[in-house]
């Protein structure tokens, strides 16, 4: 059933095609499962947003049941954008996809549903950022994203330590910065030709997303934020979720797709977050890297130094934060004096085969002492 004009627009299938009377700037993507909490607050941003009703809002749901679908259809009438749900199986690029794919906007817009928007010119700036850009560049291939604040619930203030970091690093357009809470924008043809989201795995759909766009097009970072709920780190410990993040990047660099597949069953999703037990994950990064012989096992640590080292970069660009702290600067002004310095200067000398071949051996002694611990303490 679909009903047009600013109702409900509620799809099962895929019937929903485009007309020229009703095209849309920006066809704005959110997935959902059970975001009862969230999701009313980014939708008031939206219809806040200047040109609100050129764009239209898909909400992808996963199997919503707590009463997600029926606010949905309770609040239709009060915006001033078309509302689209569209039914999907359970998993964040499933559920992306297959809004995409009735999508009637030029452009994609693909944000959590924890997200909030404080500026409301935001949207409407980075659309023009990228049609200047495409312009200039006279190119399609370009895709932004945007800064990123954390809301916490707790004490910690926004721009407290444990957040500080993480956020000036989502001003960068750097590998490993960039992942789906900062929103990713790009036109519908280039995320076509892209191939859609990796639907292979429960998670890191975003990471491996961000990864094909710098190889294939240009990232930028638009000129205004957006906030984030801390939510998952004051759940499930910010130091633990970090250790966890950091031992899935790497075996998703290294290409040990088994490990990521191992651990879908104990990645949770959002809504089921709780206190993190990181032994599990260290306990199949052990499993799966002997799985195969010594000799992968000896291949995948090797490679893991490899990683590792190119992330050194992160060290020098931690003191650039703790000087514009110092300064009282908020982490959107974090002057990377450091950064520069590291790869002007020293990039080479922790990115050769010595430094990444004794970067294998120090992460494998640190990881195996860690595995240990967790062992002998149930963690």
């Amino acid at each position: 059933m679909a009903i047009t004009g600013r109702k409900l627009i509620f799809i099962d299938g895929l019937n929903h095609t485009a007309s020229k009377k009703d095209e849309v700037r920006t066809s704005i993507i959110i997935p959902v499962i059970n975001e009862i909490g969230v999701l009313p607050g980014l939708l008031n941003n939206l219809q806040n947003q200047i040109n609100a009703s050129q764009r239209e809002v898909i909400v992808s749901d996963g199997g919503s049941v707590d009463g997600t679908l029926e606010y949905l259809f309770r609040y239709q009438y009060q915006l001033n954008y078309p509302l689209v749900i569209v039914h999907s199986k359970i998993g964040r690029a499933t559920q992306m996809n297959q809004a995409a794919l009735i999508a009637k906007g030029r452009d994609l817009l693909f944000i959590h549903a924890d997200t909030l928007i404080y500026q409301n010119n935001l949207l409407h700036i980075a659309e023009e950022n990228l049609d200047q850009l495409r312009s200039e560049l006279k190119l399609q291939s370009v895709a932004g994203h945007f800064s990123l604040s954390f809301l916490s619930h707790r004490c910690e203030s926004v721009d407290s330590s444990i957040y500080y970091y993480n956020e000036a690093k989502t001003h960068l357009n750097k590998e490993d910065c960039i992942n789906g809470d900062q929103g990713m924008m790009l036109s519908k043809t280039f995320f076509n030709q892209l191939g859609m989201f990796n639907t292979e795995l429960a998670f890191m759909e975003d990471a491996r997303m961000a990864t094909k766009i710098f190889k294939e097009g240009r990232w930028i970072c638009f000129p205004d934020g957006m906030s984030t709920s801390a939510r998952r780190f004051e759940v499930e410990g910010f130091r633990k979720r970090q250790t966890i993040n950091a031992l899935i990047r790497i075996f998703n660099d290294i290409g040990a797709d088994d490990y990521l597949r191992m651990t879908e069953n104990i990645y949770r999703h959002q809504y089921k977050a709780s206190d993190l037990k990181i032994g599990p994950f260290f306990s199949a990064a052990h499993q799966v890297s002997f799985s195969r012989g010594l000799n992968q096992w000896a291949v995948y640590w090797v490679k893991a130094g490899i990683y590792i080292s190119r992330q050194v970069w992160q060290i020098f660009f931690w003191f650039d934060c703790i000087r514009a702290r110092g300064k009282n600067k908020g982490s959107g002004s974090v002057d990377p004096f450091w950064l520069m310095f590291y790869e002007r200067n020293l990039h080479w000398l922790f990115v050769n085969p010595v430094s990444c071949a004794l970067t294998s051996v120090l992460s494998m002694i640190w990881f195996y002492m860690m595995l240990a611990y967790l062992i002998l303490t149930g963690r």
